[in-house]
């Protein structure tokens, strides 16, 4: 962000965004895309036609803006597409989130009747602050989570990995507390700025490493660590995680902190030598070697890279104690990846 904003007065223009409809941009697919297939787009077409969110990524969100009244377009394509708005259609109310030049501070995503804010498209670097498919599952998922832990109890959230603290954002209200951890000081610095803004005085955010969190229990516990490794990605990054054994390190930890009617969920990436069930994965034993919890391993697609090899994209799920231990093959659709648009920002 170019300069330090007023909680309050952020939070005016979000009240004001309310007034003016912004929250139908929940039905306004992702802004950028990492993978695309005719099938996603099919898909991302009939959930926006029937207005609901949209879970799949697609290839030219600019498309779905058409049927929204002028000049409420190039406002609300300005704040989450990151475009420049002319200075005239500027409202007074919202001339705190753009610059002098016409463009957004940061962008603003309606989703589940929050705000989320993330990075510009024009920000690189280490701290950017992204939002895409896996924000937008875990944000859907999260929610039913929530349901299963809280029985009228309050619950213990923990938000691994936070970026802009999409995750904790959707979730309804409940009683209880979450804390959103990141290394990210942008991100941090936008989780704090929404929550603040919104008045959710029982979410607070931790600028650190997640090692430092992991000796209090908690019963919901959701992350999106970094595991894609830098020469699949194509970006160089600190990874929160560190390589997989690191990685297996702090889940069991975070397994030992799970309260007995605890779940945690979490979206990593692993590289298969096929794309049936039957390929060889590094990943499935070192988790059943590793995790005394039941969990589910669910992958939610893949795609060949190169020399035979496939990039799995997973959900885990750790299960309360008591649960059957189950493992779950979804056969995904193969699907590629966009040449123009980088998997974790656009350039």
């Amino acid at each position: 962000m170019a300069k330090a904003l007023d909680p309050k007065a952020v939070g005016r223009a979000l009240s004001w965004l309310d007034q003016v409809g912004f929250r139908q941009t929940s039905r306004c697919p992702l802004f950028t895309a990492r993978c695309w297939s005719p099938l996603l787009e099919r898909r991302a077409w009939k959930r926006y036609r029937q207005g609901f969110c949209n879970l799949e990524e697609v290839a030219v969100p600019r498309w779905y803006w058409q049927s929204l009244p002028f000049p409420l377009d190039q406002l609300f394509r300005a704040l989450t597409l990151d475009s420049t708005v002319a200075e005239d259609n500027v409202p007074t109310e919202l001339r705190e989130l753009l610059n002098r030049a016409g463009k957004p501070l940061f962008r603003v995503i309606s989703r589940f009747g929050r705000y989320v804010l993330a990075s510009r498209g024009d920000d690189s670097g280490d701290d950017h602050v992204y939002f895409g498919d896996d924000t937008l599952y875990l944000m859907q998922r999260g929610r039913e989570l929530l349901k299963l832990v809280a029985q009228e109890q309050d619950v213990r959230a923990l938000d691994l990995c936070c970026g802009g603290g999409g995750v904790g954002l959707a979730l309804p209200l409940f009683s209880g507390t979450l804390l959103g951890v990141d290394i990210n000081p942008a991100a941090i610095a936008l989780a704090r700025l929404a929550v603040s803004a919104q008045g959710l005085n029982n979410y607070r955010y931790h600028l650190g490493s997640v090692d430092e969190v992991v000796e209090e229990t908690y019963d919901l516990v959701i992350g999106n660590p970094p595991t894609l490794p830098p020469e699949l990605g194509g970006i160089s990054t600190v990874y929160a995680t560190g390589p997989t054994g690191r990685w297996l390190d702090w889940l069991e930890k975070f397994q030992r902190s799970l309260s007995p009617r605890g779940r945690l969920l979490v979206t990593v990436f692993s590289v298969a030598d096929g794309p049936g069930p039957g390929a060889k994965d590094p990943l499935r034993p070192a988790l059943s070697q590793r995790l005394t919890r039941p969990y589910l391993y669910t992958i939610r697609r893949q795609y060949p890279i190169a020399s035979g090899q496939w990039l799995r994209h997973i959900a885990l799920e750790l299960l309360p104690e008591g649960k059957d231990v189950g493992e779950r093959f979804v056969k995904a659709a193969p699907s590629f990846q966009l040449p123009a648009l980088h998997w974790r920002r656009r350039d």
